[in-house]
């Protein structure tokens, strides 16, 4: 289930695919909504499985101390083309 949302930043159109987090590999870069310039505090980076929570455990790029947790199934945004 793929959802495609077009914003427009400075004239140029950008294309943001919500995806389920389970698709995406180990160390890729989402948010969690919609931003078409995201900070450093918006960006998460996709870890390990956790089995005991049953969910995948992410970081925030700012801050490596960082963790949450989202399940397989929820819809994150993958732009690829994050500059850091």
């Amino acid at each position: 289930m793929k959802r495609y949302i077009r914003t427009s930043t400075e004239g140029a159109d950008r294309e943001f695919k919500a995806v389920p987090l389970k698709s995406l590999k180990k160390g890729a870069w989402f948010t969690v909504k919609p931003i078409a310039e995201p900070t450093d505090r918006q960006v998460y980076i996709k870890d390990d499985y956790d089995r005991e929570e049953r969910k995948f455990m992410c970081g925030r790029c700012d801050d490596i101390s960082y963790s949450t947790y989202f399940k397989g199934d929820k819809l994150v945004y993958d732009d690829s083309n994050f500059e850091y």
